[in-house]
């Protein structure tokens, strides 16, 4: 204040902003009045002693140091009261605008950031469960929170995927022991263009791709060959000799169909060819011998009939074919433990007879259907090695044959199967 007053050029930098000052503040301006006034004083008293003549104005200022000038308390000098902490930021912030917004700026962002921190550790990101809707798969937490989606391509519709049998398209698991479920499963992505319809795709817990295998091959069978036009159609998660397989069902559009058994690292381990549809496939204790076999729906296209067929899944190694195919340069498979063949003269070609999808029941039996494309007329209840214990008539065989003759169309189905089973000493025929 000082040097204000005695306009030293040393705070020429400063000086606007003193002036300001004091225009704002009451304290500091009756200060400055009061230094005012004492060096006026003082060069009153140098005009009338000549003796302190000799010393220049600005050779006052070291001596405001000295006890003698600052021991004279300045009554007349006013201290305004200490402001609150509000005030003062609000005055700082008016002053240096630009300070103010990055600081405030940089508060915000590291809350934001302590924040998310926070609440994702404390997040369940565990795939819980999935649901559809609008042609979207939602991958949910136990909670339910929605963690991904994925947009599925049309070729699985919307109404399809409310049908509780669609579950065999994906699956939740844990593959690699991370503690989180990974999602296994055949749909088509739609945004995704390596997604395709054969192949089958594994996402980590995050939504993003683990690994994905495509199947199917080109095949020769009796001279003509079927071209690599494969899709998948099924998949489930079965424990085989202690270690997890993926067990993929794919069919072609003309007739050849296999299922493809993977690691969890998406290795082939082993194939089982079928000239012909496979419908579908389950695994189900059919023996009860406390170990579950492959249940296979077959439609023989080279013998003419539909037939259910069990095999040892730990059996499957390598590319091996069903008894009845005929490919080329493959083996027939060892696999094979039990059979049940509908035989029939029904003309096979127009009416396409066939098994449809299997239901496990409680207990010791299981539950095929079996009818006309796409109609299905009764549900075949089979039991010990897959022998036909009994047949249900549905509305739609009551409907076509009216009760009477759909109770002796079910008569003439049972009388119409015929078995086979593998014998340890005699190989599959």
């Amino acid at each position: 204040m000082s040097l204000y007053v005695l306009n030293d050029p040393t705070i020429s930098a400063r000086y606007e902003e003193i002036t300001q000052h004091l225009v704002e503040c009451k304290g500091c301006r009756e200060l400055f009045e009061e230094i005012t006034s004492f060096y006026s004083q003082v060069e009153q008293e140098v005009k009338l002693n000549p003796s302190l003549g000799t010393r220049r104005k600005h050779e006052i200022v070291p001596q405001q140091q000295l006890p003698s000038v600052w021991t004279e308390s300045l009554t007349s000098v006013v201290l305004e009261p200490k402001q609150s902490l509000p005030f003062r930021l609000w005055y700082f912030s008016r002053r240096r605008p630009i300070v103010s917004a990055s600081v405030s700026f940089a508060v915000i962002a590291l809350c934001w950031f302590l924040v998310n921190i926070f609440m994702n550790n404390n997040r369940d990101t565990n795939p819980s469960y999935h649901t559809f809707k609008e042609h979207v798969l939602n991958i949910h937490n136990r909670e339910g929170e929605i963690l991904w989606r994925i947009p599925l391509s049309d070729s699985h519709r919307a109404e399809e995927l409310n049908d509780p049998s669609k579950k065999k398209l994906i699956t939740l698991f844990d593959i690699n022991n991370d503690g989180n479920n990974e999602v296994i499963t055949i749909f088509n992505a739609l945004n995704d263009h390596e997604s395709t319809r054969n192949s089958i795709t594994v996402y980590n817990s995050n939504g993003t791709v683990l690994w994905r295998k495509y199947l199917g091959k080109e095949v020769v069978h009796s001279g003509r060959k079927y071209m690599n036009d494969f899709r998948t159609k099924k998949m489930l998660v079965h424990e085989c000799n202690g270690k997890q397989r993926i067990f993929v069902l794919i069919v072609n559009a003309h007739s050849p169909s296999a299922i493809v058994v993977l690691d969890l690292s998406g290795n082939i381990v082993g194939e089982y060819w079928n000239y012909g549809h496979i419908n579908d496939f389950a695994f189900a204790d059919v023996d009860g011998d406390n170990h579950k076999e492959l249940v296979v729906l077959s439609l023989l296209d080279a013998e003419n009939v539909p037939a259910i067929q069990a095999l040892e899944p730990e059996n499957i190694v390598g590319v091996e074919q069903s008894q009845y195919s005929t490919f080329q340069n493959m083996k027939i498979s060892n696999a094979e433990k039990y059979n049940a063949r509908v035989v029939t003269n029904e003309a096979f070609s127009v009416y396409r007879i066939g098994f449809s999808s299997i239901h496990i029941n409680n207990g010791s039996t299981l539950s095929v259907y079996y009818g006309f494309f796409p109609n299905w007329l009764f549900t075949c209840v089979m039991g010990d090695k897959l022998h036909c214990e009994s047949i249900l008539l549905t509305d739609s065989a009551i409907e076509k044959y009216g009760r009477e003759g759909a109770a002796k169309e079910a008569e003439k189905l049972k009388r119409s199967f015929r078995y086979w089973e593998r014998r340890k000493d005699k190989p599959p025929v």
